[in-house]
């Protein structure tokens, strides 16, 4: 079948991914313990030189101060970047440690 951005199908983005499953929106990463200072830009410059990474940094922000809440997902293109990232587990950032893991696959029952 032709590939279809999730950029441009709302319906891709529904399908839950599977570690069976090609790749089609990238490898993900989870990091917390970010200082409430970070930035979308910043956490990119975290992983400088592990690989392309597919789609925008998400940080959880804070809906009144619009402040980092410590956590972000961060997708590669690759799973290669993605092992080159949580390699990086334990970086500083603003004086902070932060913690780097995969990201857990989320599979709806039912």
């Amino acid at each position: 079948g032709a590939f279809v951005s999730p950029a441009r199908s709302s319906k891709a983005q529904c399908i839950p991914r599977h570690c069976s499953m090609p790749d089609v929106g990238g490898f993900e990463v989870f990091l917390k313990f970010l200082p409430a200072s970070a930035t979308e830009d910043g956490v990119c410059k975290l992983f400088s030189g592990c690989g392309e990474i597919a789609g925008d940094v998400r940080l959880m922000r804070d809906t009144q101060s619009g402040q980092c809440k410590g956590v972000a997902w961060v997708s590669f293109a690759t799973k290669s970047g993605a092992i080159a990232a949580c390699a990086r587990d334990g970086v500083l950032y603003d004086q902070r440690h932060v913690q780097i893991t995969m990201a857990k696959q989320v599979t709806w029952a039912g």
